[in-house]
């Protein structure tokens, strides 16, 4: 879309084929975390962390790209952020949250050190960085509530396959 419709938006207006460039690696380090990400690294919680590194990165460059925080894309970091807090524990859900709150400030510094922002876009940056802490914080309960659920679901299918093996016994 930004390719065909560039001219008639601001997204990416300030450094347009750094931002084509991120979209496009962005795209594939997404595919490449889901397709290896199993078979490569089982362990869901390095999975995850490297995830929340590629999203983190990825959009600063693309809200760099689009002259900071003003340009409004900033709020792509609350998906990320929201769906690595649920599959992260409880500390690793703010762990997460800080990472894409400093890639945020990071990325909002250098848009004003290069010109494209101003001072008064850091407030701006504050509120998107504690709305990101808010979904982590929010998405801590529905977390914890989906483990519990999961840990009943593996209980009941142990019973059941007991269940089961006595049935056999029985009817043997």
């Amino acid at each position: 879309l930004f390719v065909f419709f560039s001219s008639t938006t601001a997204i990416g207006h300030a450094y347009p084929e750094l931002f084509l460039w991120a979209c496009v690696v962005y795209f594939a380090a997404g595919i490449a975390i889901v397709i290896g990400g199993r078979r490569l690294s089982p362990n869901l919680r390095a999975t995850t962390f490297v995830h929340a590194m590629v999203d983190a990165v990825a959009i600063s460059l693309l809200l760099f790209s689009s002259g900071g925080v003003a340009s409004g894309i900033g709020i792509l970091f609350v998906v990320p952020v929201g769906a690595m807090a649920l599959l992260a524990d409880s500390r690793d859900a703010f762990v997460l949250a800080a990472l894409a709150t400093l890639a945020l400030f990071a990325q909002q510094i250098g848009s004003h050190w290069v010109g494209q922002a101003t001072t008064s876009d850091y407030p701006s940056a504050g509120i998107l960085g504690g709305i990101v802490f808010l979904v982590a914080l929010l998405a801590w309960p529905i977390a914890r509530r989906l483990r519990d659920t999961e840990a009943t679901v593996r209980r009941q299918q142990v019973d059941l396959a007991n269940l089961a093996q006595l049935s056999q016994y029985i009817v043997q």
